[in-house]
């Protein structure tokens, strides 16, 4: 587990639920049909879950759609990092390329704030009760290896030179970061003080992804260009160029969940709840 986490999870162990002085939402209004489902032991714990979320959420896009509320993400919280496999982007003997060990990193350039109901985003199916619009850029870094070789007899290929050269690629797009709630193993229960009953629920948050627009063609506009033992190099501006676009193509119609601890420290102050911990809502019908 990791340290930064350690401190909030003992403490979900050791304090009692959060009580609607904690989350802000003081009760909610159901009608007995909703009621009845949430009682249903019959009721599979995913629908459950499902029917919980929607009767939460809107109140916490309401909250959110206060700037009184609003959550303050900088550039330093947000970070994503990561290494992928060498990769041969071109095998002819006459000059073979390989990408060596790929590094990307994503990140925000300007601070903002997350709200709910400003940006405008449409996150789909996706439960998000906060967002924003960020301008990013994404910086990938590999030693480009070409090897020169030369067929001998015309079948057996010799190599006779070989370089390295590290290449560093920017490319910048905008991304959109929200807050995907979920209320998850939620049930009914009798009011733990007075009479009544509460829904209870573990109350849980992710930072999603999708990117909204991204400019593909500043791969083939910038130093990705080169020249390595006098011959230049296109094959890894394609392939780079490809994996891009695929990647881009593929994050515009699909929020991915990513790991932004400080955000999510963020999300637990405003809301005065940890993620993970239990909520108990007083129900009115």
């Amino acid at each position: 587990m990791p340290r930064r986490r350690v401190l909030p999870q003992l403490l979900l162990l050791l304090l009692p639920p959060f009580l609607a002085s904690g989350f802000p939402v003081s009760e909610l209004v159901v009608s007995n049909e909703t009621f009845h489902k949430l009682s249903d032991a019959s009721l599979p714990q995913a629908d459950k879950d499902t029917l919980a979320t929607s009767q939460v959420l809107p109140h916490l896009q309401f909250f959110f759609n206060s700037t009184a509320h609003a959550i303050e993400v900088t550039t330093d919280d947000v970070a994503v990092s990561g290494s992928y496999p060498s990769q041969t982007v071109d095998d002819s003997c006459d000059h073979k390329v390989i990408a060596k060990n790929p590094k990307g990193t994503a990140k925000i350039l300007n601070d903002t704030h997350l709200m709910f109901g400003v940006s405008k985003i449409s996150w789909k199916a996706m439960t998000v009760f906060a967002d924003a619009r960020l301008d990013s850029v994404l910086d990938i870094y590999s030693d480009i290896q070409v090897k020169l070789g030369k067929h001998i007899f015309g079948h057996h290929c010799t190599h006779i030179a070989s370089k390295t050269v590290g290449v560093d690629v920017v490319s910048h797009g905008t991304v959109g970061l929200g807050l995907n709630f979920t209320a998850s193993n939620a049930h009914v229960e009798k009011a733990v003080n007075g009479s009544g009953y509460e829904l209870v629920f573990k109350f849980e948050c992710d930072s999603v992804a999708l990117v909204l627009k991204w400019n593909v063609e500043e791969v083939k506009a910038n130093n990705c260009k080169l020249k390595i033992l006098g011959i230049e190099i296109l094959s890894y501006c394609g392939y780079l160029e490809k994996a891009i676009k695929n990647g881009a193509n593929k994050l515009s119609t699909e929020a991915i969940k990513i790991d932004a601890p400080k955000v999510a420290s963020k999300v637990e102050n405003a809301l005065n709840t940890f993620i993970g911990g239990t909520v108990r809502i007083p129900l009115k019908f």
